[in-house]
């Protein structure tokens, strides 16, 4: 057996917090998830919370007291000047400690030599409901979309201590400038992108612009996607795009944004299509690009496959694998038996209640520990008072407060993160997980721990006795009841979250009515469009923290679930995200959660930390593979996998 595969065996990714949390130490950019473990890999498999899960969470909820907090808030840590950051045009990393020896290596490190070939073999629990990667938020097409059509940029892969790196690496733009103020992009597109047949010829500068305007519906819409991109609001710090000549975009913002880099190099954002959609190819039925690999069909229900490019920019030696199968399993409970079957060569998410037991049952498997920087809150629906509509308890923050006062965070970490099991085999899992403040935790520069923040501590805390005494002073005292909405598509932890969030707030009178809303058909074009009535468990995944305001707050915004457009708070978001100055952009990102905390449109829990994810004994990866991938997410890594001969 090989010495590598035996040491991440046995040591099963033994991370601690300042290993897990080094790679998400960036100034100005705190980037979420690894792989395709992220809120796009779906799984609609509704079984029940397990029974020991939910026996921990309510002897925690019990036992575990309130923490208290105290006057001395987070330390931020040391950002790189402003100076620094100008002359590398991309944000740059903080400092941070190195890693403990005992880390063990995701995908074995140094196991050999890539080698090329073979099919891997993955699944989703549905095939992708919408090809255009510019025409919908479908968490299936993105990602086939980056991996066909490219990107202008790709985020620099890191190995798991690492990761993420605040650096940017060519994608299809060879090399750039960026003028001092942020307000020019100028660059060279790589000589040797071809876009693949029907189009069958060099990617130039008209197809950046043709993919910028079609994606915004900027200056005016295009005839192949009326409306624009369902998330055009993403890139709207984008004025412009110029072509001087084929080689050269030259793209002009509106305002300056120090994640320019970021946002036109993310999959979730925007691919670039050639000028021929929606003539030479219909993109809502086929992709055309000049991306690793190309489409190779789908059987709906079945499987949709891709095949490597053999024209692609970056090869020839990558991609490494000849293509990549993606079965249609239903329920993460099925995939675990394909992937422990040997039919599957990746498992992208598993519980933590399922890790020791997969760990005993494959021993051959990689098993890796991922951290998601993703942010679970309660959002606040209808009928909501400050859209005039009506009124409910939720319209005084009184009651928002109590909601917040009547979690018991610590009992939800126990649960979601089997804790207490899995600290006693070494994993280290109560160093790896945090509470979220109103932004989420584990992202130093950015996130503020509640439990020693004086300000933000006030209200997210537990005490029920203090909830009852908010509610009665609001007018319910004896509580209340609400609709009560999350997925069961993001698997068994997720689910466990909500119907445990559901239990403990009855402590405080507050009676939530669980719907399990379809991920398809319901929850992903309506509840996290902040179309739902009552209260609703979100998931929101963002590679930086003033992203994740300027979605949460700002409108238009597919994002904004409790339907917040407050001046204020409006302002103070552009303030941040037009900020070039990286410590100062930071403290004005933990000076903001300090303000929203009294408001508190959206009440903050735990989920979305800390995942785990696992790897046939077949395949290989490369050790630096680990890049953002979430709601918001740069670039799958098809290309840097490959099969053992």
């Amino acid at each position: 057996m090989n010495n590598e595969r035996e040491l991440a065996r046995l040591m099963r990714v033994l991370t601690t917090r300042r290993s897990l949390l080094r790679g998400a130490a960036m100034g100005g950019a705190g980037l979420a998830a690894a792989a395709l473990i992220g809120c796009g890999d779906d799984d609609d498999d509704d079984a029940p919370a397990p029974a020991a899960a939910t026996q921990a969470a309510t002897a925690a909820a019990t036992e575990a007291p309130a923490a208290t907090p105290t006057a001395a808030a987070a330390t931020p840590v040391p950002t790189a000047t402003a100076t620094q950051a100008a002359v590398q045009r991309t944000p740059v990393p903080t400092a941070t400690p190195a890693p403990p020896a005992e880390v063990a290596r995701l995908g074995g490190g140094n196991r050999g030599e890539p080698v090329s070939g073979g099919i891997f073999r993955q699944s989703n629990s549905t095939g992708p409901q919408q090809l255009d990667p510019h025409a919908s938020m479908d968490t299936r097409g993105k990602p086939m979309g980056e991996a066909v059509y490219g990107t202008l940029f790709r985020q620099q892969p890191a190995a798991l201590q690492d990761h993420p790196i605040a650096e940017m690496q060519p994608g299809l733009m060879a090399d750039w400038e960026l003028t001092p103020d942020g307000l020019q992009l100028t660059g060279t597109l790589q000589p040797n992108a071809m876009i693949s047949a029907p189009i069958s010829r060099k990617l130039d500068s008209e197809d950046v612009k043709f993919s910028v305007q079609r994606f915004t519906g900027r200056p005016e819409p295009h005839s192949t996607l009326p409306s624009g991109a369902p998330n055009a609001s993403s890139l709207d710090f984008v004025d412009t795009v110029e072509t001087p000549d084929p080689d050269t975009p030259v793209i002009k913002m509106a305002r300056p944004n120090p994640r320019a880099l970021f946002d036109l190099g993310d999959l979730w954002s925007m691919v670039i299509m050639p000028r021929e959609a929606g003539t030479a190819f219909d993109p809502g039925v086929e992709m055309v690009g000049a991306g690793a690999f190309l489409w190779d069909g789908q059987d709906p229900g079945v499987n949709y496959k891709l095949k490597r490019n053999p024209e692609w920019w970056g090869g020839p030696e990558r991609a490494y694998v000849d293509g990549i199968e993606i079965s249609v399993i239903s329920g993460s409970a099925n995939q675990l038996v394909q992937f422990k079957a040997g039919n599957l060569d990746e498992l992208p998410r598993f519980s933590a209640n399922e890790l020791l037991q997969l760990r005993d049952d494959m021993p051959e498997a990689f098993i890796f520990a991922s951290k998601r920087l993703g942010w679970s809150y309660l959002a606040f629906g209808e009928p909501r008072s400050w859209l005039g509509n009506g009124d409910a308890p939720w319209s005084d923050n009184r009651v928002r407060h109590a909601v917040s006062l009547a979690l018991d965070r610590n009992a939800l970490l126990e649960a979601v993160y089997n804790v207490s099991k899995l600290d006693a085999e070494g994993f280290n899992v109560s160093d790896a997980v945090s509470w979220h403040n109103m932004m989420p935790a584990g992202i130093p520069g950015q996130s503020i721990d509640p439990r020693t923040d004086e300000v933000t501590g006030k209200w997210i805390r537990h005490d029920v006795a203090e909830s009852k005494k908010l509610l009665a002073a609001a007018g319910y005292p004896d509580g209340f009841s609400a609709e009560f909405h999350y997925t069961g598509a993001y698997g068994a932890e997720w689910r466990l979250e909500g119907e445990l969030i559901a239990q403990i707030v009855r402590e405080a009178g507050i009676d939530l009515k669980i719907n399990v809303d379809d991920h398809s058909s319901v929850y992903t074009p309506m509840t996290t469009q902040g179309d739902f009535s009552g209260l609703a468990m979100i998931l929101n995944v963002a590679p930086d923290m003033g992203l994740l305001l300027s979605l949460n707050y700002r409108l238009p915004s597919n994002r904004n679930q409790s339907q917040i457009h407050d001046p204020v708070i409006v302002d103070k978001v552009n303030d941040i995200l037009s900020e070039l100055d990286l410590e100062v952009r930071n403290e004005k990102i933990r000076d903001i959660q300090r303000f929203l905390v009294d408001p508190m449109w959206y009440v903050p829990s735990v989920g979305w930390q800390l995942g785990w994810g696992a790897y046939s004994p077949r395949m290989n990866v490369a050790e630096a593979h680990f890049t953002a991938r979430g709601d918001s997410g740069y670039q799958t890594r098809y290309t840097d996998v490959w099969i053992e001969k």
